[in-house]
């Protein structure tokens, strides 16, 4: 949930090109999809909450700015993570193509990724006791 911080193995992603948060956000997705257990973008822990949208200088995820080259940090296997998103037609090649993106794809054998500083404390539901 991103409560604590965790670690383990992954891919690391460096990204670079003229992003809108909609394509941030469908990375994020996709590599959900793909099977990752842990996600950050530049040391930003993504929760179910996390949601990247344009702020008034930058593209923003969780309020902090992202600048048009950052970095995801994945946990998850390596071998499938890395498939699900170079996979010919799939996420990574679509963006080349379509907003001149370049990115470099590392299977990692120890990520450490940070726990959110976001509060995640429901606004309407309570714990059921």
């Amino acid at each position: 949930g991103g409560l604590a911080g965790v670690e383990g193995q992954g891919i690391r992603i460096e990204a670079e090109g003229a992003f809108d948060p909609i394509a941030v956000n469908d990375l994020i997705h996709e590599l959900r999809n793909a099977g990752a257990e842990a996600i950050a973008i530049d040391d930003i822990r993504i929760t179910a909450r996390s949601i990247a949208v344009l702020g008034t200088s930058a593209i923003e995820v969780d309020g902090v700015p992202i600048g048009p080259s950052f970095e995801i940090a994945a946990i998850g296997s390596p071998d499938g993570l890395q498939a699900a998103i170079e996979r010919p037609g799939g996420i990574l090649s679509l963006y080349e193509q379509s907003i001149d993106a370049r990115f470099v794809v590392t299977p990692v054998e120890h990520l450490v990724l940070p726990a959110t500083e976001r509060d995640l404390m429901p606004a309407a539901a309570r714990p059921v006791e």
